[in-house]
This record gives structure tokens, sequence and C-alpha cells, in this order.
């Protein structure tokens, strides 16, 4: 995804906690120099300060890809609740956080674009994956809702909902 924005012409704030792999991306783009590196712990940091810090190296920002996730692989009953609320941390809290310390600018611009990768998942759970379809199935509801209150904003939501991969 982000080679293909490059290649479109974007200019492109890279974010994940592997500085490495987020350089590597950096480097497969056309334009590197196009492409800013901001390593970061998405349950640690603050999404208001990473967003300033994101908007520093190009301005303000019109598309955030929510991209982060975590799952599980156990029953309910195997399941502890402690899984449960990592999963919704990242899965659920961090792409909340991250709309909401950016919406206000783009709504203020007349547009923008925030675009979720959740799952199919989100619509039909499958054993063994409770808390990631849990957490999924929250999004839809969040970012449903945030659609409708901003559709005459300018503001678009994107639910990318893939199946199941390796």
């Amino acid at each position: 995804l982000a080679r293909q924005a490059a290649e479109a012409g974007a200019r492109l704030v890279l974010t994940a906690r592997r500085e490495s792999e987020l350089e590597r991306v950096r480097q497969a783009c056309p334009d590197p120099s196009r492409v800013a590196v901001l390593a970061a712990d998405l349950l640690a940091e603050d999404a208001e300060a990473l967003a300033v810090r994101a908007e520093a190296f190009f301005g303000a920002i019109d598309v955030l890809v929510n991209n982060a996730g975590v799952t599980q692989r156990a029953t309910v009953l195997e399941t502890q609740m402690a899984t449960y609320r990592r999963i919704f941390e990242l899965d659920t809290f961090v792409p909340i956080a991250l709309t909401k310390a950016l919406l206000p600018g783009m709504v203020e611009r007349g547009g923008g674009h925030v675009v979720t990768v959740s799952s199919v998942v989100g619509y039909i759970s499958s054993p063994g994956r409770s808390g990631y379809a849990a957490a999924k199935h929250a999004l839809h509801g969040f970012f449903d809702a945030a659609r409708a209150e901003h559709h005459r904003d300018g503001v678009l939501f994107t639910l990318a909902c893939p199946g199941f991969v390796n």
C-alpha cells in the first residue's frame, strides 16, 4: 500500500514499532525522500503527540490508514482477560485515538479520509478468535457512527475487510 501510494505521488509518514522494517518499506518506494519514518509503539504513545510528530514531516495529514492489530488463537474458555484487553487496546482503541487526534483538522479543512483495516471477522466471527472478532466488531460500530456524523464535513471513512490470510 505504501509503495502504491508513493507511486501515485503521495507523501507518506510510516509508523510502526520496528524502525528497520519502516526503513525497508521507505527504501522500496520510488522516491524515499517523500517518505518519513516515525517509529513508535502505538500502545505507549499519546495519539495527539504522535499526530503532531507525524504532521511535522509534511504538514496536515489528509489520509490516515489504521492498520495495527494482533489476534489470538484460543477458545473463549482458554483466553485470559488480559489478552482481551491487549487486543482491544491495539485493535480498537489505537485506531479510535489516532482518528480522534486527526479528525478535527480534517473537519476544519473540509475533507480527509480515514481508512481502517478491519477484517471479515468484523462481520462473522470464527472459532478461536473471540477477542479479535469482538475488537473488529467494535471498529465497525465506531467508524460507522463516525461516517454518519461527518459525511457533511467531507471526511470519508472506509473499513477494509480482508478475508483470511496466512
